[in-house]
């Protein structure tokens, strides 16, 4: 999401967005992948997330009706139409009045709706204060970010546009001189960047890079999803004065530590070879429940609500894929469900 765009085209985009969306799965779980869209184009946008999250959530109920499997409501109402009358609604039945009132619904939250909401401007400015904390992190570039020709320099467009800054080259291990810019990109090659936890998975997602034990973290399609967690270091901690690799941090417990923060200072040693001292905010990553027992163990204390969920993007086709599959109707629109199912497990299965 541009965040430069016009809040009314903004939303307009969304809405379209949310609505097409929310007619072919299930209108919470299209809310659910959009919101934190809306939310980090509204951070870089300086303006209260509420403007357009409302008109987003209107516009997936609105979606919903425009197919069977939009909304569960339609499936129950299919249902009732097939022990009524013999024959259940097909999956467009509802698209001459859902889609009218989808269009004429997105017209109003685009042009009128969102002029109605409250500006919490006060609530915006504290959500960008928690969000201050700025990490020096290493990125491996893997084979597919490495195809070509790369170099640093290459890359700082995406790294402006992400929010990030982009400090310098590690490679066999050392750090290039400066800000190694002209270097070009090799396979096993560590970008260090400096920026929010949000913004460095950000530019993870644009360049295509991977992070140091990455190949420890993967796990099925259905598998936890992988989360970055800020902690603090307390006075006394277990990896206090140590480093993440004496402490056989990503080998015992399978989290790898992506970045630490120490009051805005830059640092030249790698981050896993960094003396950790009191009051350092370590970003974690790895599976939540991981993450989760190696922060008891480190003696470091999980800063609530500093979770960020991490998109794992090579199995997202994958995902869509059996999300889609899983939406669909089981039963053709002829066929009679067996006398002794009942509505509820029918009512499951089409809806995925």
């Amino acid at each position: 999401m541009d965040p430069k765009r016009p809040l009314p085209l903004h939303v307009a985009v969304l809405a379209t967005l949310a609505a097409g969306l929310s007619a072919i799965i299930n209108n919470v779980a299209a809310l659910a992948l959009l919101m934190p869209l809306d939310v980090e184009a509204a951070e870089k946008a300086k303006r209260a997330a509420g403007q357009s999250l409302m008109p987003l959530s209107f516009a997936t109920i609105l979606g919903g009706m425009i197919t069977l499997i939009g909304t569960p409501p339609n499936i129950v109402i299919s249902e009732y139409r097939q022990d009524a009358l013999g024959a259940p609604f097909d999956m467009f039945d509802f698209a001459p009045v859902g889609l009218t009132v989808a269009i004429a619904g997105i017209a109003f939250v685009s042009l009128v709706g969102w002029r109605l909401l409250p500006t919490r401007t006060q609530l915006a400015g504290h959500q960008v204060d928690l969000n201050k904390g700025r990490y020096v992190a290493e990125l491996r570039i893997g084979d597919e970010a490495a195809d070509g020709d790369l170099m640093v320099q290459d890359l700082y467009p995406q790294a402006e546009n992400a929010g990030i800054n982009i400090l310098g080259l590690i490679r066999r291990g050392r750090r290039r001189p400066g800000l190694a810019r002209r270097e070009v990109l090799l396979p096993g090659d560590f970008l260090v960047v400096e920026g929010e936890p949000k913004s460095i998975e950000s530019f993870m997602g644009q360049v295509r890079l991977d992070f140091a034990g990455s190949e420890k973290h993967e796990g099925g399609v259905t598998s936890t999803g992988l989360a970055l967690v800020e902690a603090i270091v307390p006075d006394g901690a277990r990896i206090q004065n140590r480093t993440a690799r004496a402490l056989g941090l990503l080998q015992r417990h399978s989290v790898t530590l992506l970045g630490v923060a120490r009051s805005g200072k830059r640092f030249r040693d790698r981050v896993r070879l960094l003396p950790i001292r009191s009051g350092d905010v370590l970003l974690l990553l790895g599976d939540p429940e991981r993450v989760a027992a190696a922060t008891e163990w480190l003696g470091v204390l999980p800063i609530e609500g500093r979770s960020t969920e991490v998109i794992q993007r090579g199995k997202a086709g994958i995902s869509v894929a059996i999300g889609l599959y899983g939406a669909r109707p089981c039963l053709p629109a002829s066929s009679k469900p067996p006398s002794g199912s009942s509505m509820s497990s029918t009512t499951i299965s089409r809806a995925g």
